[in-house]
């Protein structure tokens, strides 16, 4: 008979790389939710069919334009998000924004100035059997209507272009105490509701599910041991010992986006996820979203340095951490993440890129 092995004590290096690993790999499940976020909204599907026009609806459809009598149901006082930013969205082969909200946030996010109205944010309350929604809006938008109720949209100051918000409560029906659960009850339990945007005369704003619309990117999602796939950028490491690629996204082509954007909108078109010193950073190359190849707009949040005047720094947001940028010809790079500004510069220093439009 075999003896079993003797048992190891891992030594405090290698808990501390576990945990490092482990929160990557967390920071990776959260990216993957933001997706899931959107899904989850999916489960308004018959909000979408009302707003769309489609078949059940207890609000008949009205053409663009349509005067609506709102009197009745006056503006209740609207209450003003903490902490709402834009952030550009990282994932590779991704436009827009992330919107982060009162802690919390979903991408992505991109905001036109065809009146549609663009889901921001999903916050549950299983205790409460609801749904908080954050929706972003144009600036000609000034409210919402949510069965006829005007839930008004307010301006932040640290959101640009003079986009709005407004937030939204969808009741859940209830369900068995032993049927609940710990969790929320599947997305198709979520009460079906009209949902208008409306401008400062009472006009109605024409409205689409957030899913229509925008630009499909084939995009390769890659982990080691496999190569970097080939794509139209690319990002390269060099000069900093241990600084190792560990997954990304790259995206397979280039694609303006083809609606007309309210300001200004990011596209990147591949991030890389690096480990230095047992920390993940997230690289990623930006580009304009209406026009890639004609340089990209300021980064909101990001401000120059004065010891270093090419390179960007802020807070960032709670999906990637914080963001280091500089500008490489007619796109940005950007780092995020890592121990702090001078890990995330040392990588900015030390990293070149190649875009093929």
């Amino acid at each position: 008979m075999t003896a079993p092995p003797p048992q190891v004590t891992p030594s405090p290096a290698v808990e501390i790389e576990d945990g490092v690993i482990e929160e990557a790999r967390r920071r990776q499940r959260r990216r993957r939710q933001r997706t899931a976020a959107l899904i989850v909204l999916v489960g308004v599907g018959a909000l979408a069919a009302i707003v769309l026009g489609g078949g059940g609806s207890r609000t008949a459809p009205r053409p663009k334009g349509e005067h609506i009598f709102t009197v009745a149901t006056p503006a209740r006082r609207a209450p003003i998000p903490r902490g709402a930013s834009l952030t550009p969205n990282l994932t590779g082969g991704a436009y827009g924004w992330c919107l982060t909200v009162d802690g919390g946030g979903s991408c992505p996010i991109v905001p036109t100035d065809s009146g549609e109205l663009d889901w921001g944010l999903v916050g549950t309350e299983p205790r409460k059997d609801t749904e908080v929604i954050t929706l972003m809006l144009g600036p000609q938008a000034v409210a919402v209507l949510v069965d006829g109720k005007r839930v008004p949209a307010v301006t932040i100051d640290s959101l640009p272009y003079h986009l709005r918000v407004a937030t939204i409560t969808i009741s859940r029906p209830s369900a068995p105490a032993g049927d609940r659960g710990n969790g929320p009850p599947p997305p198709e339990a979520l009460t079906p509701r009209s949902l208008l945007a409306v401008d400062a005369q009472g006009h109605i704003l024409r409205s689409t599910h957030p899913a229509a619309g925008g630009p499909s990117v084939r995009t390769i999602w890659w982990k080691r041991p496999t190569a970097l796939p080939k794509g139209p950028c690319q990002i390269y490491a060099h000069g900093v010992p241990g600084l190792l690629p560990e997954w990304g996204h790259v995206a397979a082509s280039i694609a303006p986006y083809p609606k007309q954007i309210v300001g200004r909108a990011f596209y990147s078109c591949i991030d890389t996820e690096y480990y230095l010193h047992n920390w993940p950073l997230d690289a990623a190359i930006l580009l304009d979203a209406q026009h890639p190849g004609i340089v990209p707009a300021a980064i909101p949040g990001l401000e120059r340095l004065r010891r270093a005047p090419d390179i960007y720094n802020g807070h960032g947001d709670g999906f990637h951490g914080p963001e280091t940028a500089i500008r490489k010809g007619d796109a940005w790079l950007i780092v995020a993440g890592g121990s702090g500004l001078g890990q995330r510069e040392e990588v900015l220093r030390h990293l070149t890129t190649s875009v093929r439009l």
